[in-house]
């Protein structure tokens, strides 16, 4: 139950009635009986209602002579006052319950290719409308596009809540930008809220939001088994297949095996860096000038730095011919 002091000054050698004089006020009586100097007048007798961002309601109180109480305090559907035997004073009812916003959940999980819906929650009944902006803190290189219930700005969200009695949710829909590419780690990004537009409202914690990569890598290898060239062509080329959403510079060529002179040295890496596909790899090959030598063969061998890539074709054969004379 909440209350006021009221001191009641001077000689109190009558009884008087205390009650509020104003329209919409709690209905509340007390007498206070002769000699009384303080009492607690309560001024609501039921439940705090525990409804959160309510005015403050300020109403007058009466203090009356209280065999004149009948008679004055209301005529003709007024509240009468007499100044010389009706004392008066404001009395604000202040609110003070408090609500927060927090997420539904401390960690949101989604792929590149599916919408997100994510939810906010009061922890109580509001008396007016507000709003809350809702930020998205990115890692780089992970844009976002977004659907929600309003418009968003540098990926910001305002999400309105609505005067209600009850605790209620809002929910906006996140929708990741599919990017195509393969492999890529997960993107992370912090979600937080700020900018309410109402000072008494409280903050839960942030969430994170990861949002993983649903593209399968596909298959990788030499585009043919087996390259022959001549000698004296002097530049051996071959070519590497892969998918077009490739996220670039993870795998490597190797020269190995074969005997007498190679296309460079063994194990050379001849293209380190592979940045899109199809890739052309290129070699040297020797023109030593000497006739009737026999077919040289080499194997070239491509490798990814992450071993889980699968690569369906990752060898091939080089044969060189002897074109000299």
């Amino acid at each position: 139950m909440a209350g006021v002091r009221v001191q009641v000054n001077g000689d109190s050698i009558r009884d008087f009635s205390l009650f509020f004089i104003q329209e919409g006020a709690p209905q509340q009586m007390l007498t206070v009986m002769a000699g009384e100097q303080g009492i607690l007048f309560p001024m609501i007798s039921n439940p705090d209602d525990e409804i959160a961002l309510q005015d403050d309601r300020t109403f007058r109180l009466g203090l009356l002579p209280l065999e004149e109480f009948q008679d004055r305090i209301n005529v003709g559907g007024q509240s009468q006052t007499d100044p010389q035997t009706f004392a008066e004073a404001n009395v604000t009812i202040v609110d003070n319950d408090g609500v927060t916003v927090s997420f539904s959940q401390s960690v949101y999980t989604t792929q590149e290719n599916m919408s997100l819906m994510i939810t906010l929650s009061l922890d109580h009944g509001i008396a007016t409308d507000f709003y809350v902006d809702v930020t998205a803190d990115l890692t780089p290189g992970a844009p976002l596009a977004y659907l929600s219930l309003s418009t968003p700005v540098n990926d910001v969200f305002k999400v309105n809540f609505m005067a209600s009695n009850s605790p209620e949710s809002r929910s906006f829909l996140l929708t990741p930008v599919d990017d195509t590419k393969s492999e890529e780690p997960d993107e992370v990004a912090t979600l937080s809220l700020a900018a309410v537009s109402d000072g008494r409202v409280a903050f839960g914690s942030n969430a994170q939001l990861i949002i993983e990569d649903d593209e399968g890598f596909g298959d990788v290898g030499f585009r043919v088994e087996s390259y022959t060239f001549m000698e004296d062509d002097g530049v051996g080329r071959v070519v590497v297949d892969g998918p077009s959403n490739f996220p670039g510079g993870i795998f490597s060529v190797q020269i190995s095996g074969g005997p007498g002179r190679q296309p460079g040295a063994s194990g050379e890496n001849v293209d380190r860096n592979l940045t899109s596909f199809p890739a052309v790899v290129t070699f040297d090959i020797t023109n030593d000038d000497f006739a009737l030598e026999p077919m040289e063969r080499y194997t070239l061998r491509l490798t990814a730095s992450d071993p889980i890539i699968p690569i369906s074709r990752a060898e091939t054969e080089i044969l060189i011919v002897d074109d000299d004379c």
